[in-house]
């Protein structure tokens, strides 16, 4: 259906750092400067002309605008998903930052080209401070999240260390009456608000996996699913994304994260294998920035109580 890779990267920064309350915007403009430096030949051709822009992984990640199914702008093969604390990151000396990195389909590949994209920017340094000479930080170490191996050392890149899987493989979350839904990174969605029932936010992962299946995996269709859950409790906070690029100029999203509690009293194998879908690629729009991204915390049932999706298929 489709193939994907999980890391984490473990950037140390060697001069104090400022970070913005949102580093979503400000990775992937930065990463997308030196991922073209990183793999242009011609920095100065006009990317839609260019022959060689089918086998380009910036041409497919930036300036790529149509997709292979629908009229909706085409999802990246490489994305970035900084942490979002809620406020701006300040620390003088000794500053460090985990982000992880989803790759899919044949892009897995251009894992060298990832390396050195993420070098060069950790030298120039992220976001407006860089010109302050702050924000500044070493590549440390890149970990494969599925294999647990080392995928770049600080010095060598080691693609064999690096396993790709199918999301098929992806085994469901465990059977479970009470369920928590952690929105790690902002929720973008066009009602303003966090998806407050369990159905409507495995609707998003479906959403979002069929366009991620549709652009870089076989089109395979995505199974339906069946959810019964009330939902007990929700914590909602507010946040305001901003960004500005060359061509849309200054943009504003209204977000949200938060905590969602639901009590299940229903749920096929196909809900629970898209909710733990939704742990790697998120869910609801925006995908290419980060967010939608959320961390599942769930206690599995006892024998002693009957199977949440007993009956199912």
């Amino acid at each position: 259906m489709l193939e994907f890779s999980y890391l984490t990267a473990h950037l140390e920064f060697n001069t104090p750092m400022e970070l913005p309350y949102w580093m979503g915007s400000t990775f992937r403009g930065g990463f997308g400067i030196y991922l073209r430096k990183a793999c242009c030949p011609n920095t100065n051709r006009d990317c839609h002309t260019c022959p060689q822009k089918d086998r380009c992984i910036f041409y497919h990640c930036h300036m790529k605008t149509e997709s292979k199914h629908g009229h909706a702008p085409p999802p990246k093969p490489i994305t970035i998903i900084p942490p979002f604390y809620g406020k701006t990151l300040s620390v003088q000396e000794n500053g460090y930052l985990d982000i992880d990195i989803l790759l899919l389909g044949q892009f897995a590949q251009y894992i060298p080209h990832t390396v050195l994209a993420l070098r060069l920017l950790g030298q120039a340094g992220l976001g407006d401070k860089r010109h302050i000479g702050i924000n500044r930080y070493t590549l440390t170490d890149i970990e494969c999240r599925i294999s647990k191996r080392t995928v770049y050392d600080g010095q060598t890149v080691k693609p064999q260390n690096m396993k790709t899987i199918d999301i098929q493989e992806l085994k469901p979350i465990p059977t479970t009456r009470n369920l928590a839904i952690q929105f790690r990174t902002p929720f973008v969605s066009k009602t303003g608000s966090l998806p407050k029932t369990l159905d409507r936010l495995t609707w998003h992962i479906r959403q979002r996996v069929i366009h991620y299946v549709n652009e870089y995996g076989d089109t395979t269709r995505v199974p339906d699913y069946e959810i019964d859950a009330q939902t007990t409790q929700i914590n909602e906070q507010y946040c305001r994304l901003a960004r500005r690029s060359t061509r849309s100029g200054k943009q504003e999203y209204h977000a949200h994260t938060g905590v969602i509690k639901h009590r299940i009293a229903r749920m096929n194998r196909t809900a629970r294998w898209l909710l733990k879908t939704g742990q790697i690629i998120g869910a609801g729009p925006k995908a290419s920035f980060g967010c939608g991204h959320i961390q599942i915390d769930n206690t599995p049932t006892k024998r002693s109580e009957p199977d949440a999706d007993a009956g199912q298929k």
